[in-house]
């Protein structure tokens, strides 16, 4: 059973593991498990060391068969380190399997107390359920193939006839009978599989599916003799072999990254007897196993899989085909009502292309910065579309996070097939780096918007090749100062031309142009808004003359109905694209947000900020009643504006900064001082933002930091 619970959300996809019924060697299996939770906290990108991760904290799904199923378990349901599982399991099976007894009754209940001993040891209810309740679904899901709800299962997984006896379960006032799985579903890989798609859902990707053995019990020869108790052994031998399965899983994905399978080729065959075998023998040849350099290469492999966190093939996928085609991430598609913007493309075509048209030699690196919702995605896009053919590849890259570019990357590596479809990010990286026959490529990493990303680090290390980058974080443009585009609005003509087509228009007569031009002043010539309202005025059927008046008495209504039947739009309003920026924003850059919402959007001086901050915002330039408002926009202006309780002049740079990497403002440097700048509808989106209990509380601090700071309605500084 897979224990149920919500969909995991996970952009990066899920990892999976599956281990094999054994009996006493799942202790290969542990000691296998515990070398990977090790070397994965050894090879980590960052320098301080790595506390070693819990295989619950790795895998989304944990599953198994017999004794696997049992060490799942301990894994799951107990959340143990596997070095952990290893001491639990070992004391297990020294206790249990050593001196079997014939009789299974007493076996069973030898079985019994050492479960017991176990959750008493975790301090864990012996009635425990291991289905959580409802509304409480763990990170990890256990998948066993017994359908009891109780502890009663952990003696189900090694209830293996003839050893022990089945348990016994009262369920609607019958008795059932369970017994292990492990004669027959030995190997449940696939079996885990499925399960994982009953809870996650078709489209979840995979990371990894690890299945870690019991070791290869050797070859079975059928005996010669007639007795029964031969006969059994045989069928036996055949239901404990997960090899079989283990090949046939291999021959179908083989050719996936995904699929790791581990499990000691020697020293694990079973005897005729099954007599028992110590734990430090199956430990020690699990050892020499993993010290073999075709299995270490085969554990980096999966290492670099869990770390890398590349998900291309669906549980759908997995469940049917054993893996599909990896295939290349899709290209944002270029919108039909597209407008020339003249200037930025020429800018684009300088710095990439020579005056022949055709790519400039070297190394190139473009960074086009803006606010969101200014058309940076649809530039690029068009770029590509005019020039693709003279590059050999175009590789286009989500930039939101570290996760979505690596993934993106190797995907594009993998999608080439081959040799290539294998390859782990590291390769894909080194493969990009190389030169190429037919060309040059190009690389385009998109919406590189979260500040605490190295873009640099993805970089291709070529001596010829381009590389696009967009992004709202303006300090990007140091990476390349003589080709950073910082783009800005549309111009009026190109403003006009978006809306007429857009709308539907297709004369442009004088009237269509002045409605239109109105309409753009009013919108602060944004692309996202123009493209917005052009959506409106189509699918209403109104003018542009009667937008205006839309647009002033109904102004956050209109502004919040989103552009429909566009194509690859990241955002259906200009207000979402602000929403993204404030959404990562730090909690002090939001609150100063708010605060220059109460201001002039065009000239407010940084600088004299700390005219009185010193003082605690306390001082007048005349006489005013100091009542609760007093108090209040005082203690607003210093939640924002200090650091520890203390006015921290490095606070206010650090606020100026996050909100200039997001392009939500903009710095006019004068000979007094350094004014802001914001749009006009990020000005009126920051108002309108501010929630209802909260508008006083930035009224009174705006009312505040004007008195104490002395600044005129014009932004001046008129300090005494």
């Amino acid at each position: 059973m897979a224990t149920p619970g919500t969909e995991r959300q996970s952009k990066s996809g899920i990892s999976i593991l599956s281990l094999d019924a054994g009996g006493l060697r799942g202790i290969s299996q542990l000691e296998i498990l515990k070398h990977i939770m090790d070397k994965l906290a050894e090879d980590t990108d960052d320098d301080v060391p790595q506390t070693i991760k819990r295989p619950c904290e790795v895998f989304a799904m944990i599953g198994g068969t017999g004794t696997g199923g049992l060490i799942a378990i301990l894994l799951v349901v107990l959340k143990m380190t596997a070095s952990e599982a290893l001491e639990t399991f070992t004391d297990l099976v020294n206790e249990v399997f050593k001196d079997v007894d014939h009789n299974p009754i007493k076996q069973t209940e030898k079985l019994k107390q050492v479960i017991d001993d176990i959750l008493a040891k975790r301090q864990v209810p012996l009635d425990a359920k291991l289905v959580p309740p409802a509304g409480t679904s763990p990170a990890c899901r256990l998948c066993i193939f017994v359908v009891d709800k109780k502890n009663t299962a952990m003696l189900a997984t090694c209830a293996s006839q003839p050893i022990f006896s089945p348990a016994k379960v009262v369920k609607d006032y019958s008795n059932i009978e369970y017994i292990s799985a492990d004669l027959g579903l030995c190997n449940p890989v696939r079996e885990i599989i499925e399960g994982a798609h009953n809870v996650f859902g078709d489209e979840t990707t995979v990371v990894c599916t690890l299945s870690i053995g019991c070791g290869n019990p050797g070859v079975n020869i059928a005996s010669d003799s007639s007795q029964a108790t031969a006969l059994v052994t045989f069928l036996k031998r055949i239901g404990l072999d997960g090899e079989r399965k283990a090949q046939e899983i291999a021959s179908q994905m083989e050719k996936l990254t995904l699929y790791h399978r581990l499990s000691v080729a020697y020293g694990m065959e079973l005897s005729e007897d099954e007599s028992w075998r110590k734990a430090e023998d199956i430990s020690e040849h699990t050892r020499n196993y993993l010290s073999d350099e075709e299995v270490a290469r085969a554990v980096n492999k999966c290492i670099t899989t869990l770390k890398d966190e590349i998900g291309t093939t669906t549980l759908e996928q997995l469940r049917y085909l054993g893996g599909g085609e990896v295939l290349a991430p899709e290209l944002f598609e270029l919108t039909p009502n597209y407008v020339e913007r003249r200037t930025p493309t020429e800018f684009l075509e300088k710095c990439l292309l020579d005056a022949d048209g055709g790519i400039k030699p070297g190394s190139k690196r473009v960074i086009v910065t803006g606010m969101g919702g200014c058309g940076k995605t649809q530039l690029v896009r068009k770029f590509i579309e005019d020039h693709s053919d003279l590059f050999a590849s175009v590789f286009f890259i989500d930039g939101s996070s570290k996760e979505t570019i690596k993934r993106d990357l190797t995907e594009h590596v993998r999608s080439l097939g081959g040799a290539h479809s294998q390859k782990s990010f590291e390769e894909s990286m080194k493969f990009l780096s190389l030169p190429t026959q037919g060309g040059e490529r190009l690389l385009v990493i998109d919406n590189v918007d979260d500040p605490n990303l190295n873009i640099s680090a993805f970089f291709p290390k070529w001596r010829r090749g381009s590389v696009i980058i967009t992004s709202r974080n303006g300090s990007h443009g140091q990476l390349s100062p003589l080709s950073h585009l910082q783009l800005d609005v549309m111009s009026m003509n190109e403003s006009i031309e978006l809306l007429i087509r857009g709308s539907g228009g297709i004369q442009l007569s004088a009237q269509h142009r002045e409605a239109a031009s109105k309409v753009a002043e009013e919108l602060g010539y944004l692309p996202i808004a123009l493209v917005q309202a052009a959506s409106y005025i189509f699918r209403t059927g109104c003018s542009a003359d009667t937008y205006i008046p839309l647009l002033r008495t109904s102004r956050q209504r209109v502004l919040s109905d989103p552009a429909t039947s566009q194509i690859d739009m990241r955002y259906t309003t200009a207000f979402a694209a602000f929403d993204a920026s404030y959404s990562i924003l730090p909690y002090k850059a939001q609150l100063a947000l708010h605060l220059l919402s109460f201001f002039n959007r065009q000239k407010f001086p940084i600088d004299c900020i700390g005219f009185d901050a010193a003082n605690g915002f306390s001082s007048d330039g005349y006489y005013l009643d100091r009542g609760e408002e007093y108090e209040r926009g005082r203690d607003c202006l210093k939640e924002i504006f200090y650091s520890d309780g203390m006015w921290d002049p490095a606070e206010v740079e650090s606020i100026v900064s996050s909100l200039r990497s997001h392009s939500l403002v903009g710095i006019i440097p004068t000979e007094i001082t350094r004014l802001l700048q914001m749009h006009s509808l990020v000005h009126e989106w920051a108002r309108l933002r501010v929630p209802g209990t909260e508008v006083l509380r930035f009224q009174d601090a705006a009312i505040r930091f004007s008195r104490s700071g002395h600044v005129t309605s014009m932004g001046e500084v008129a300090h005494k």
